[in-house]
């Protein structure tokens, strides 16, 4: 079965003040907003970064790639599960 992925269905995508956390895993959500920007993401400036630290209330847009970085912990934090699940609903979207 072929899939199209049909973007132009949001309208507007609003994230902004959710607590998140800034490392590899997000980078895709980065590249997207640097994508869309204004067009789809409402505030895209507002979606900010909780954690780490040294990306405290920084724009997710401006974090650079290399900067994305992740680090092995031993259990499943609640970053992960909101990006998990946000994932599968940005893939249920566009299916």
């Amino acid at each position: 079965m072929k899939r199209t992925h049909r973007s132009s269905n949001i309208q507007v995508f609003d994230i902004h003040d959710n607590p998140i956390h800034c490392d590899c895993k997000i980078a895709w959500l980065r590249d997207w907003i640097q994508k869309k920007g204004d067009s789809v993401v409402k505030l895209p400036q507002h979606t900010r970064c909780e954690t780490p630290e040294e990306y405290q209330n920084m724009p997710l847009a401006e974090i650079p790639n290399d900067q994305l970085i992740c680090v092995a912990k031993a259990s499943t934090s609640y970053a992960t599960i909101f990006v998990l699940l946000f994932s599968l609903a940005i893939w249920l979207v566009l299916s």
